[in-house]
């Protein structure tokens, strides 16, 4: 047991460092410490190294595969992380279910199934369902739906990319390409935009995320 602590404590401590290093490495303070001496290995030091590495053996070929790679994931819409997060209940589920469910009544694995099962559907229902694109076709119906509150959003604005006049409380993602009729944020586990159209369903799949990960918790 101990060791499995001082393990975690370990692992916890050395993150702690390396964030503190990338954090606070180059304040004038540190500035001839050993802190800032590692702050300029790994930030400086040896990015330029890679760098000049790749340029001599691969003419820079590496570099801009990777920076390719960095615009995708961090500009353009994917479906990892809503992968991960639908292993991560899957796997979860597969290690905590077994042991739980022989001490479980009748009723309360009929609940389980239930719970288990809500968050796969919402989690579709929130990706698959339209958050509310306004498109030529249904741009005259978003118009009306709100007013303009003169605040944040006034009339006559016209969205750059889509070429349509902005609809009250709408607003244009960078990640989707479109502007989306009520817009909240783009998430990324369902990769897309939380809209008009299918906020209902991304509260649900919260609400009953987090009613399956306290039941599961209790067990």
């Amino acid at each position: 047991m101990m060791g499995t602590v001082a393990k975690i404590a370990t692992v916890v401590l050395a993150i702690s460092f390396m964030t503190f290093v990338a954090f606070f490495g180059r304040l004038p303070a540190l500035r001839n410490t050993p802190i800032a001496w590692l702050h300029r290995a790994i930030w400086v030091h040896l990015p330029n190294s890679v760098l000049a590495l790749d340029r001599k053996f691969t003419g820079g070929r590496c570099t801009e595969s990777l920076v390719r790679f960095g615009r995708f994931m961090m500009h353009d819409r994917h479906p990892t992380v809503m992968i991960f997060f639908f292993l991560l209940l899957a796997l979860s589920e597969a290690v905590a279910l077994p042991r739980a469910w022989p001490q479980l009544t009748t009723a309360q694995r009929a609940g389980m199934l239930v719970a288990v099962a809500l968050p796969y559907v919402f989690l579709y229902l929130s990706a698959s369902a339209d958050p509310g694109y306004v498109t030529a076709e249904t741009h005259r119906r978003h118009m009306s739906t709100y007013p303009y509150d003169f605040t944040l959003f006034h009339p006559g604005q016209t969205c750059r990319t889509c070429g349509l006049l902005k609809p009250p409380r709408s607003k244009h993602c960078s990640i989707c390409k479109r502007c989306i009729a009520r817009m909240d944020h783009h998430c990324i586990f369902i990769n897309g935009c939380v809209g008009a159209g299918n906020v209902h369903w991304f509260l649900l799949l919260l609400l009953t995320t987090a009613i399956l990960t306290l039941w599961g918790g209790t067990l």
